[in-house]
């Protein structure tokens, strides 16, 4: 709080979270501190300097119950602590700050970090098969497209919480499946269920986000999903 008050912002962009989701189950207090309590300092400060704040939240404050794509409108039920540590962290912000944007994307993979698309092209690499979950549904969403969607949320007079992902729908088999095909690249791959998976922390089924809530208010809208990866992966 002190050292943004010396900074004395106009805005604030939250990227920072704590995201291995299976991780969190193990680590709730780290999980807490960085995803909720983190970004209710922030709020803090920000209305204590009178900046906006935009904060990057996640498709998992879902269930995933729903068959269709979830809206803002409809109610949150995180099923791991890593979505209840994130919606913990939306409500804080709320709870000190009337000038912010939440934005809640899905599934993002890009330069400069681990992520399952640039995994799969290595396994691609070392194994002749591997299993893959294709009973969960959402939005694979490049960071270079919303680093651009942040942008032009900054840029607008936007408030409150909105859903930002590339277009589209896939499972992480049809995404997988996808990236060996642009890439040229050869990998059999057996398809399993969720329940098959023996996982620490439960994962939303459906993590489909309704992204008309931001065309419709700021004109924003991210290209389909297998346009953005293809230029990943040029």
């Amino acid at each position: 709080i002190f050292y943004l008050m010396s900074l004395k912002p106009d805005v604030v962009i939250n990227c920072a979270a704590y995201t291995d989701v299976d991780g969190c189950e193990s680590n709730t207090t780290t999980a807490y501190m960085v995803n909720a309590d983190g970004p209710a300092h922030l709020a803090e400060g920000c209305f204590n300097t009178g900046a906006r704040l935009i904060h990057i939240s996640t498709e998992y404050v879902y269930d995933g119950t729903k068959q269709d794509a979830y809206t803002e409108k409809d109610p949150v039920n995180p099923l791991s602590e890593y979505g209840k540590s994130k919606l913990l962290g939306e409500k804080g912000i709320a709870r000190h700050l009337e000038d912010y944007v939440i934005l809640r994307t899905s599934w993002l993979y890009g330069p400069g970090g681990k992520n399952f698309v640039e995994t799969i092209l290595r396994l691609a690499d070392e194994r002749d098969e591997i299993t893959m979950v294709n009973d969960q549904r959402g939005a694979p969403t490049f960071t270079v497209d919303l680093a651009d969607g942040i942008y032009r949320v900054f840029k607008s007079e936007t408030r409150g919480i909105y859903h930002l992902t590339n277009s589209g729908f896939c499972t992480w088999y049809d995404l997988a499946s996808r990236a060996l095909e642009i890439k040229g690249k050869s990998l059999k791959m057996r398809p399993v269920t969720t329940d098959q998976i023996d996982r620490p922390a439960k994962r939303p089924l459906n993590s489909a986000l309704d992204c008309s809530k931001i065309d419709r208010d700021a004109g924003i809208r991210l290209r389909a999903w297998d346009e953005a990866l293809k230029d990943f992966l040029k």
